[in-house]
């Protein structure tokens, strides 16, 4: 995600943060880089009142091995519309290298113990 971003005049269903603060980012990360937004969208049914725990691993690809990057997740805004849910969420991260990356992240319910994990592909140049 980047600040400030002009271009986005008004939220969207998929992307109802501010868009005058924040907008998808779908280029490369530059180095250095050491926190990650995201915007994660949890959809269910049949559970009136979820209590949805996120948890991330960022994993960095290297030639000869993959590498875990610690990370501590922070949820920074939540909505929810029916039976959807979104969360604004930062990834604090070490400062991160050049390379692939990718990015795991999971929802559970915590009374059902449903749960979904979507991963994403990152570079950092």
């Amino acid at each position: 995600m980047e600040q400030n971003a002009f271009y986005l005049k008004e939220p969207s269903a998929a992307y109802s943060f501010d868009s005058t603060q924040y907008s998808p980012l779908v280029q490369e990360m530059e180095q250095g880089t050491d926190h990650i937004l995201a915007v994660v969208r949890c959809s269910f049914s049949g559970i009136p009142w979820p209590d949805i725990e996120l948890a991330a691993n960022l994993v960095h690809h290297l030639s000869d091995t993959d590498r875990d990057i610690p990370e501590t997740i922070s949820i920074l805004d939540e909505k929810r519309e029916d039976n959807t849910m979104e969360f604004f969420i930062e990834l604090q991260t070490k400062k991160l290298e050049s390379g692939e990356y990718t990015l795991c992240i999971s929802a559970e319910d915590r009374h059902t113990g449903t749960s979904s994990r979507l991963d994403t592909d990152l570079r950092i140049k």
